[in-house]
């Protein structure tokens, strides 16, 4: 018998989503009076020095706090959490989008630790996850239309301009250029591969030629689908023959 999904009486369809930016807000707002040993206690010192402390929670903590001396990046994570990270746990589920979300920025974190072991990266607040839920959107969303501040844009361009911001403007969080070049390329790479599905570690298993090839046949009449839906004027002009 075909039953209807329970809708959650919280946070709607996307609970998890809600739950991270409660829990960013209250962070906020706690470092506004804890200060900086408050800040580091739950952002992640990306080195190998950084082993010895056996801080372990770090890895985890690090996307929900933010310096309270820059809510502007508070401001812009939250954006991208609410609308990109939204979409992205209803298409999802909460489960996987979680998953997705806490994965990322520890694969930000080891792309650094590889590159420079013994720099001077710091990571607060969604380092990595910025870029990987802006991908991952634009990925399963190219050709919707976004307004990027004022302007209507396609969804596709959303990855590049993530990984230009978070490149020029945040690659010190990074511990410079160069590992910050190489981790955005990695965490663009991961949310391309887990939004169409080439990378499925939820499952922990690899797909089969067949199940491949049924999924390739179905993102080209999805994309078509988005092409067409695109240039209608009407909705009614969609399902004209």
């Amino acid at each position: 018998m075909w039953r209807m999904r329970p809708q959650s009486t919280w946070g709607g369809d996307t609970p998890a989503t809600y739950g991270l930016l409660i829990a960013m807000i209250a962070l906020f707002i706690v470092a506004l009076f804890g200060g900086g040993a408050f800040v580091a206690l739950l952002a992640w010192p990306v080195s190998v020095e950084w082993f010895r402390s056996l801080a372990a929670w770090q890895p985890l903590t690090f996307p929900l706090v933010h310096a309270p001396q820059n809510p502007w990046n508070l401001l812009f994570d939250g954006l991208v959490l609410f609308f990109f990270g939204g979409s992205l746990e209803r298409a999802w589920g909460s489960a996987r989008f979680l998953l997705f979300f806490a994965v990322s920025g520890i694969i930000a974190g080891g792309v650094v630790l590889l590159v420079a072991p013994h720099g001077e990266a710091a990571f607060i607040g969604m380092i990595g996850s910025y870029v990987a839920c802006s991908v991952a959107f634009a990925s399963i969303n190219p050709h919707a239309t976004v307004i990027f501040f004022v302007f209507p844009i396609q969804a596709r361009w959303l990855g590049p301009i993530a990984i230009v911001y978070e490149l020029f403007f945040r690659n010190a969080y990074y511990g410079g250029p160069v590992p910050a070049a190489v981790s955005i390329a990695v965490v663009s790479l991961f949310g391309w591969a887990y939004a169409t599905h080439r990378l499925d570690i939820a499952s922990w298993r690899g797909l089969s030629f067949k199940e491949r090839l049924a999924r390739w046949q179905q993102r080209r009449r999805w994309r078509k689908w988005q092409r067409e839906a695109s240039r209608i004027q009407k909705p009614s002009d969609l399902f004209k023959r």
